[in-house]
């Protein structure tokens, strides 16, 4: 339901008018069948994730923190994990 609800918010606020393009949807959502990738983990999913919402949101970890769902502590956690 997390993953749901995180992708229609970045839907919604990457859309450039009132509908929502398949371009703006993550390639999971967005491919025929969505066919499963056997090279990507959870983790790298997370990450790439994260990046592109702090990408997008002008590195603003607070506002990136708050769309993702999660506490600021668990996203710094989170991004210092992912630096080592």
């Amino acid at each position: 339901i997390r993953e749901l609800e995180n992708t229609i918010e970045s839907a919604v606020v990457l859309a450039e008018n009132d509908t929502i393009c398949r371009e703006e949807l993550p390639f999971g959502v967005r491919s025929p069948g969505n066919s499963v990738r056997k090279d990507l983990t959870l983790k790298s999913i997370e990450r790439s994730h994260i990046q592109n919402i702090l990408n997008m949101l002008g590195g603003n970890k607070k506002k990136a923190a708050a769309l993702l769902g999660l506490d600021a502590s668990t996203l710094w956690r989170k991004l210092k994990r992912y630096q080592g």
